[in-house]
């Protein structure tokens, strides 16, 4: 659908979506109107000023209905915490719709979660087609200072003497629950040795924490943590042990793989130059067993040697 197809009113639902190669080009062609030109950059412009600042831009197509109308961008940097509403413009022919107040609504709504926000700050420059009388009228406050030549505003999200509320976390997705089978107290044997591994959920059961010891077979111990990242749609693992190493590794549970459902996790390095990729692949799983592959490949994945194979066997309480 192109903005010139659409016919979005003032009862169209405002949402903010995430700017895709499906929409970009919609994105691009969205424009303000001639007085407003020198208040607000073009679209592409702040796109690509957000792809160079990827730890604090937050940006996202505004939709009335399912018409792109405008655009916003955030300023999101939890480190400080800081929320700075960046870019906010609604194409000149949607204006007078109230689709901008909607998508400030929607993105106070977001900063709302957001680590220690209290307040959300915007700048603009005075003039004839300013938005600095728009966000008076949202609620924004000059704070009397002045950046850049910009009157900077502010909104404050918390009453005075109110201490910031933290938001609920958000429900996990299901693929969050693709590790559970590894959470328990494992007997670990291979060729020549046997250890143990225990492994947890921690952090409000976000985070899989492992916790290996492979004595008396191996002088190794090692933790690694586990996330399901939603943004990226796979999981990551790091894992640090008594001999230095460091490892990365991302991937994701293969429901259909030729020899059955298997999670498999990997990582590249190069070696003398040559890249190496690694991967740990956990198979043949069952509610008390699985095997465990440590395998690398010097072919781009074509074929793969066995480096580890490790037996998991989950240890027996004892009844009480």
């Amino acid at each position: 659908m192109t903005v010139e197809s659409a016919q979005p009113t003032r009862e169209s639902v405002v949402s903010l979506r995430l700017v895709t190669l499906a929409n970009l080009r919609d994105t691009f062609r969205l424009n303000v109107g001639a007085a407003q030109k020198n208040f607000v950059a073009p679209n592409p412009i702040s796109i690509a000023q957000a792809h160079f600042y990827p730890e604090k831009a937050w940006f996202r197509a505004i939709y009335a209905d399912e018409t792109p109308v405008g655009f916003v961008m955030l300023s999101d940097d939890a480190l400080k915490p800081e929320y700075f509403l960046w870019r906010l413009m609604v194409d000149a022919k949607y204006q007078g719709m109230d689709f901008g107040r909607q998508a400030v609504d929607r993105v106070i709504d977001y900063v709302r979660t957001r680590p220690g926000a209290t307040h959300l700050l915007v700048s603009c420059v005075p003039g004839e087609g300013s938005p600095c009388p728009f966000y008076e009228k949202l609620g924004f406050v000059a704070t009397g200072e002045i950046d850049d030549g910009e009157h900077v505003y502010r909104l404050d999200l918390v009453a005075d003497g109110e201490d910031p509320v933290a938001p609920p976390l958000a429900a996990l997705p299901p693929e969050a629950a693709q590790f559970d089978f590894w959470i328990g107290d494992w007997d670990c044997a291979w060729e020549g040795g046997q250890g143990r591994n225990v492994v947890c959920k921690s952090l409000d059961g976000r985070v899989v924490l492992e916790s290996f010891d492979g004595s008396p077979g191996m002088n190794l111990r090692g933790t690694s943590v586990s996330v399901y990242d939603v943004g990226l749609g796979k999981w990551r693992q790091t894992w640090v042990d008594n001999q230095g190493s460091y490892l990365d590794l991302t991937g994701g549970w293969e429901a259909d793989a030729p020899d059955g459902p298997r999670m498999v996790l990997g990582t590249t390095r190069t070696v003398d130059g040559k890249a190496v990729h690694l991967r740990m692949v956990f198979t043949a799983i069952t509610a008390d067993t699985f095997d465990w592959h440590w395998q690398a490949s010097e072919d781009n994945g074509a074929t793969w040697q066995e480096r580890w194979a490790i037996r998991y066997t989950r240890r027996k309480t004892s009844a009480t």
